[in-house]
């Protein structure tokens, strides 16, 4: 799941550095909906700049240079992936993913291992480009030879939703942000219920109990 990661992550940081309203927008929307308190679990946690910004205490991440950054960032970062978690199951109050399911080969194998590791009732909260938004389209059309999406593949709400329910979670919730059209994103500001508008949308959901 690492890919181009590995050697891309001064990119990937120039990004973030470089749009900062879109990242604090992007997590002003999974703050709504995350807990603020419990263990707290990143997968995929990349840089740590979402994790950071959310309180989460453990971050796991394949990507060595990855997790170099992240240990500046996170209480503690571990290498790992997601289909075999290096953790204790019923370990964490809360697992967030974002950006991660696009890069996943087997999104049910890792799913099984975050109900696995997380208590019952347990969060998980996942931020992704939903396919069937118009940011999602965009670049589906566009970003064929960009060195980190073109690898990617982009789901819709739907599909998620059907994925989370197979995997053991309750029926999920969807909110979404960056409103305005892919070209201004921020044109629109604020957060709305649903999905298949914003340019980033998050899922939310509870691991049934066993």
């Amino acid at each position: 799941m690492s890919g181009p990661f590995d050697s891309l992550v001064e990119r990937y940081e120039a990004w973030y550095e470089d749009h900062p309203d879109i990242f604090n927008q992007e997590i002003a929307l999974l703050r709504t909906y995350w807990p603020t308190s419990g263990l707290r679990l990143e997968l995929g946690s990349g840089t740590g700049r979402f994790g950071a910004s959310l309180g989460v205490e453990i971050g796991c991440e394949p990507s060595a240079p990855m997790n170099a950054r992240a240990v500046e960032r996170l209480p503690a970062v571990v290498r790992g992936v997601g289909e075999a978690l290096p953790f204790h199951g019923e370990a964490f109050d809360a697992v967030l993913a974002v950006g991660v399911l696009a890069f996943l080969e087997d999104i049910e194998a890792v799913l099984g291992e975050v109900r696995r590791v997380l208590v019952d009732r347990g969060h998980l909260l996942l931020g992704f480009i939903d396919s069937r938004s118009p940011l999602g389209r965009r670049y589906a059309g566009e970003l064929t030879d960009d060195p980190f999406y073109r690898a990617a593949r982009f789901h819709s709400a739907a599909e998620l939703e059907e994925l989370v329910r197979r995997g053991g979670f309750e029926t999920p919730f969807f909110a979404q942000t960056l409103l305005g059209p892919p070209e201004r994103p921020l044109a629109l500001p604020g957060c709305v219920q649903g999905s298949g508008r914003g340019g980033f949308s998050c899922l939310v959901a509870r691991k049934a109990p066993c």
